[in-house]
């Protein structure tokens, strides 16, 4: 089959891409693609064994950020697509495991959060500073309060009145 460069890069100087050409494409095309069988999905960089390897001698002290923005979405996306991809799977959930207790000591201590995490943590953190604030404002008791139900109340000042007039 013959893959038209232009159609895929415009800047190609020829009209043909050649068998063993690398071309960075968006993950929804290159999975369609992968599934007719019409290219080799590979891992991008944040994603390679050295990567991944340097991620998990210490998850907590990982820029995931600056690796890319959305490391996690991206990463479960590309698990399901590339076949190898046990290594990132495992380096994916031991990332998150061992990085979930700081995220939530950041949210609990801090009002900022810190420019190292991912797209996801950030969710976790606003998600904890939340929890955090629901949890100080049940403490302070500033919650309603639970109340007599109104047709509680009325019936209780019928009792009340019928008592006094019999």
């Amino acid at each position: 089959m013959t893959v038209l460069a232009g159609f895929l890069l415009p800047s190609a100087e020829g009209t043909e891409l050649g068998p063993g050409s690398r071309v960075e494409l968006p993950l929804h095309l290159a999975r369609d693609l992968q599934r007719q069988r019409l290219l080799q999905v590979e891992m991008p960089a944040p994603y390679t064994e050295v990567y991944c390897r340097s991620i998990s001698a210490d998850p907590p002290a990982a820029d995931l950020r600056h690796m890319k923005p959305y490391f996690y979405l991206l990463g479960d996306k590309l698990q399901r697509i590339v076949a190898d991809s046990n290594q990132l799977s495992d380096t994916l959930s031991q990332s998150l495991r061992e990085r979930f207790r700081p995220i939530l000591d950041h949210s609990q201590n801090t009002d900022t959060v810190p420019s190292s995490f991912d797209h996801t943590e950030t969710e976790l953190y606003h998600l904890g500073r939340h929890s955090q604030q629901e949890l100080e404002s049940w403490q302070d008791r500033s919650h309603d309060r639970i109340a007599t139900a109104p047709l509680v109340a009325r019936h209780k000042r019928r009792l009340q009145v019928a008592a006094a007039d019999g």
